[in-house]
């Protein structure tokens, strides 16, 4: 259902099969990811630990 009838907004109203295949043409230079927060989080913590490790 996902990949062939449900429009995503990130793909600009395209199904994900209509954006694989329009990609897999060379018709898409760049599709637009969604930042992920809970990565950005992880590293922040991860960096503020090592500062405190090494200060």
């Amino acid at each position: 259902y996902y990949i062939n009838e449900d429009p995503q907004k990130g793909f600009n109203g395209l199904t994900a099969g209509e954006m694989r295949r329009e990609a897999l043409k060379g018709n898409i230079k760049s599709c637009p990811i969604a930042p992920n927060h809970r990565i950005k989080r992880y590293t922040t913590r991860k960096l503020k630990k090592l500062k405190k490790i090494l200060s």
